[in-house]
């Protein structure tokens, strides 16, 4: 379809004005499932490696360091696959990513069912990791740029309630297999947990479209304009004009041409533009949000089944029903990070402030685990995964905003590689606090008693108050309400432009 021919002052459409008026429909709708299947797929797999790490542990001899680094090298694949999502996303497409990601999780997960030795399941866990990284930072991407700007946060929010429905299910799988998150059956859940990526890849190779957003920054205009129709068509919109103006004028400075020209971009520009002077603090501040919500998410997804597993004496449910309610748990908090989203009243910042302080005096209160008071402690679990899976959805809504299209993966991959440090280092990090309960043998009774659970519970408080704090007082940018940009640069597409909000005011993106 020809695009559109208007003079610069004359009002006119962009893609993000023709989204809008497409609307939220049928099509998005399609688009949130297809991607929100594949956090399905990496949830069951990720909270398999803690499921199963017993049995493996109690098969092949390991020691606590070995327990430690094979649970972490799922997110050292995640830390690889995060740092070439964006490359791979904002070069190839998004599509490719995901679908790929799908494909490379359910063979690797399958596999990991026969595995003969600890090295072989290491190695593909590894590899589901990498899967799982390119995931992420891909399907937000996806979402983020094919949803309305007044839907945008909520959306992006609520996808990651599919990663929770992955971990509900290797929970009830290991209700009926392995209840008590030991025995030999480890391997059927390894194979249960790989079915429903098997069962999804075709589908979502044949459903799924690339991101109009990405096809018109790379100027396959005409492609663009495909996935608008079809987009408009699915809405039930079939006369809606989806033609929008991608045009760059010769008063634009040279380097703000040279980005908006239809071709691919270097990784050493988009990562100018991630790190430029007006998105530099925010970079490092969205890195650091998604660093310790690693540390503190994926913290508890490790610790709860053999703190769970420790208080099957005192405890009328077996292990990995506890574990199972605690998830369900996190579903309250996803709805909680919409809500919050949702709300003209608090930016982003804000909520990301708030839900911190709270996570890390949840922290605090679930030390009582060690002495035991576990009336306490048990609501105190539930409770976090409630306070970290919102603080995980308000950070993947927030970075999801804060990036320019032309280099969203690569910001967005970035600063989830950063995060996955956390969690490739969560698993060693408590091995090694809960390990040093054999310096306690000279302490008076009372410490002798407990577990020990609390140094890695105050390190874990610290992290979440210490986002609250960079949320609050550093000078990182507010995206609450406001157009996504296409370019980051000078002229009527720049960051610095404002954008409607839900209530149709002009907003900027405020420090």
């Amino acid at each position: 379809m020809p695009m559109r021919s208007t003079p610069r002052g004359a009002i006119c459409n962009d893609i993000s004005d023709v989204i809008d008026k497409i609307g939220w429909g049928q099509y998005q709708r399609m688009c949130f499932v297809l991607c929100g299947l594949d956090c399905f797929v990496d949830g069951a797999e990720v909270l398999v490696v803690s499921a199963i790490i017993a049995s493996i542990s109690e098969e092949w001899e390991l020691s606590a360091f070995a327990r430690g680094s094979v649970a972490s090298l799922i997110f050292l694949g995640a830390l690889m696959g995060a740092a070439m999502a964006g490359q791979l996303a904002d070069t190839l497409g998004r599509r490719p990513v995901i679908v790929g990601s799908y494909a490379g999780i359910a063979v690797c997960g399958l596999l990991s069912s026969i595995a003969p030795n600890v090295y072989i399941l290491g190695l593909l866990r590894m590899l589901i990791g990498v899967t799982y990284g390119l995931c992420g930072p891909t399907t937000t991407a996806m979402i983020a740029e094919v949803s309305p700007n007044a839907y945008r946060g909520q959306v992006v929010t609520l996808s990651c309630i599919f990663f929770i429905v992955g971990e509900i299910f290797v929970c009830t799988v290991c209700t009926f297999l392995m209840p008590w998150f030991k025995g030999p059956h480890w391997r059927l859940v390894c194979l249960c947990s790989s079915l429903p990526g098997l069962v999804l890849v075709p589908l979502v190779y044949y459903h799924l479209q690339e991101s109009p957003r990405f096809l018109a920054m790379q100027g396959r205009t005409m492609e663009a304009c495909v996935v608008l129709r079809k987009m408009a068509d699915m809405n039930g919109k079939p006369e809606l004009d989806i033609s929008f103006e991608n045009a760059v004028t010769p008063a634009q400075p040279m380097l703000d041409r040279r980005l908006h020209s239809h071709r691919q971009h270097s990784t050493m520009e988009r990562l100018r533009i991630v790190f430029s002077p007006r998105l530099a603090t925010t970079t490092v501040a969205v890195a650091y949000c998604f660093l310790a919500c690693n540390i503190l998410y994926f913290g508890i997804n490790y610790q709860f089944p053999q703190v769970f597993r420790r208080m099957r004496d005192d405890q009328p449910m077996v292990p990995a029903m506890e574990q199972m309610i605690a998830s369900v748990f996190e579903i309250p908090g996803m709805l909680l990070a919409t809500w919050l989203v949702s709300r003209d009243w608090l930016g982003h910042k804000q909520g990301l402030a708030y839900v911190s302080m709270v996570t890390g005096c949840l922290f605090l209160a679930f030390t009582t685990v060690d002495i035991p008071v576990n009336s306490v402690a048990i609501p105190c679990a539930y409770l976090l995964k409630f306070g970290t899976a919102a603080l995980f959805s308000l950070t993947w809504a927030y970075s999801a905003e804060v990036f320019p299209s032309v280099c969203r993966s690569t910001g967005l991959g970035l600063c989830v590689a950063v995060g996955r440090l956390g969690s490739i280092a969560v698993p060693v990090v408590y091995e090694f606090m809960r390990k040093s309960k054999d310096c306690w043998e000279n302490a008076p009774y009372v410490c002798k008693i407990i577990h020990h659970e609390w140094p890695f519970l105050l390190f874990t408080s610290a992290m979440a108050m210490i986002l609250a704090g960079v949320m609050l007082w550093a000078p990182v940018l507010e995206t609450k309400n406001c157009r996504m940009d296409d370019f980051e640069g000078v002229g009527e597409h720049s960051a610095l432009m404002p954008g409607k909000n839900v209530k149709g005011k002009q907003q900027d993106m405020d420090i």
